[in-house]
C-alpha cells in the first residue's frame, strides 16, 4: 500500500516533465525523482525508515515517472496529429 505514494508521485511527475524542453526536463525529473523517493520513504514508513526500502522508492518514482513522461509525450502526439 505504501508503495502507492511512490508511483502516483512518479506518474505526476512524468505527466509534468513532458510540458518542458529537453535540456530542462532530465534536470526535473532527476531533482524530483531523489525528492519524491525520500517522501515516499519518510511518509510510506514513518515508524521506521529504511535506506534500503529509499532505494525501492527511489526505483519506483523513476519507473513511473517513465511510464509518466511516455504516456504524456504519446497524449500531445496524438492531440496534434
Amino acid at each position: 500500500m505504501y508503495e502507492l505514494l511512490a508511483v502516483v508521485n512518479g506518474l505526476l511527475l512524468g505527466a509534468v516533465a513532458g510540458q518542458y524542453q529537453t535540456t530542462t526536463r532530465l534536470r526535473l525529473v532527476l531533482l524530483t525523482c531523489i525528492t519524491g523517493g525520500v517522501v515516499a520513504t519518510m511518509f510510506g514508513r514513518f515508524a521506521q525508515p529504511d535506506p534500503a526500502l529509499f532505494l525501492v522508492d527511489l526505483l519506483l518514482v523513476a519507473v513511473s515517472a517513465a511510464i509518466g513522461l511516455y504516456s504524456a509525450r504519446r497524449l500531445m502526439l496524438g492531440r496534434h496529429g
